[in-house]
């Protein structure tokens, strides 16, 4: 009885993944359309780079470098640190 219930549970775990990945690969030129749409507005309105990396912490206190399409000002880490400095 147990080794039908793994058995069933294996393939539904398989049937799951299958349907993951197959939702991913057809999503996929989707996002990238957007990802190169959103870095050529930021790349023509504001320059270059069209992408900001940011240290993050993740899990277990794992630090991990995030990528993201740049929303703010090319400077905006000095400004933060001038501004800082002078209160």
């Amino acid at each position: 009885s147990s080794t039908v219930r793994q058995r069933s549970g294996i393939y539904a775990r398989s049937f799951k993944r299958l349907v993951d990945l197959s939702i991913a690969l057809v999503l996929l030129p989707f996002v990238l359309a957007a990802i190169v749409i959103a870095g050529s507005v930021v790349a023509v309105t504001s320059g270059f780079p069209v992408f900001y990396a940011s240290v993050r912490v993740g899990r277990n206190g794992t630090s991990f470098r995030m990528w993201k399409i740049r929303s703010m000002r090319k400077d905006a880490d000095q400004l933060l640190q001038t501004w800082q400095e002078t209160v």
